[in-house]
């Protein structure tokens, strides 16, 4: 049986939300290394595993599955995460209220 790699995904960032709320694509999370798991890619290869990552999120994101924010911006920005700007990923409607 072949095995459906975007819908396996997508099921394991919906579930994760789930539990976490908020999820965040940095290299040594738990959620980053799970992520290369589900996809079967190379962890070590930083910058190729997490845009490979982030095109999937962003995939989700269009469908309409979950919503994403950019942190580390604005006022002290990269000082107050302590790197350059990344993505948050939500539910959908997390933001909402």
């Amino acid at each position: 049986m072949k095995k459906n790699i975007t819908k396996e995904f997508e099921d394991f960032v919906l579930k994760r939300l789930e539990h976490d709320a908020i999820l965040s694509i940095w290299w040594m999370s738990d959620f980053y290394a799970d992520c290369c798991d589900v996809l079967g890619i190379d962890g070590n290869e930083i910058n190729k595993s997490s845009n490979k990552i982030r095109r999937r999120l962003l995939s989700m994101k269009k469908k309409g599955l979950i919503d994403s924010r950019r942190t580390g911006t604005g006022y002290l920005g990269k000082t107050d995460f302590g790197h350059s700007s990344s993505n948050t990923y939500t539910k959908k409607g997390f933001w909402d209220n």
